[in-house]
């Protein structure tokens, strides 16, 4: 579960009265293809998938036993070395990270700093900005400081320390 779907429970996302009921939250998911349309290339009976299924308008979600998604939705195919738990928890998040480092238009060498670098969102954003040629800052607790640095931050700052005051002096 993500925010988004607590958000959908709670009217924000403009769904209102408009929402077909009964409503099946579950906006990010991972399974198996069961079934496919006559027009369908992408995908194939037996594809392992994973991505973002809520339509809600349509009720629909991936908190079923089955849903039914269009070719065109943000689907992809799982890699045989990935579960299906955690396939199921990237989409939504990493695509809010892509979506990030990709509107910066980061350049090779510049720097960028990722505040919550171990959540959902900054784990991704690590990898993509590093992708990117940039010079990844991360903010960590030192137990993570290798997990951070394994996804392509270049330095990581420890967060838990805080910040020591620092009296200005002048010269007379």
């Amino acid at each position: 579960m993500n925010p988004f779907d607590r958000k959908v429970v709670e009217g924000q996302c403009g769904t209102g009265s408009s929402t077909r009921s009964p409503l099946v939250l579950g906006n990010d998911g991972a399974g198996v293809v069961e079934a496919v349309g006559d027009q369908v290339t992408r995908f194939a009976v037996g594809d392992r998938i994973y991505g973002q299924f809520m339509k809600v308008e349509l009720g629909r979600g991936s908190y079923a036993d089955l849903t039914v998604a269009t070719e065109a939705s943000h689907l992809a195919h799982l890699p045989e070395d990935l579960s299906y738990a955690v396939a199921a928890a990237i989409p939504t998040s990493s695509m809010a990270a892509y979506n990030a480092v990709e509107t910066l238009g980061l350049l090779d060498g510049q720097s960028l700093v990722i505040n919550g670098a171990t959540g959902g969102v900054g784990q991704s954003a690590i990898q993509f900005a590093a992708a990117a040629g940039a010079r990844v800052i991360a903010t960590a607790s030192p137990d993570l400081e290798g997990f951070v640095r394994d996804l392509g931050a270049d330095d990581v700052v420890d967060f838990t320390a805080g910040l020591t005051a620092v009296k200005k002096t002048t010269a007379s």
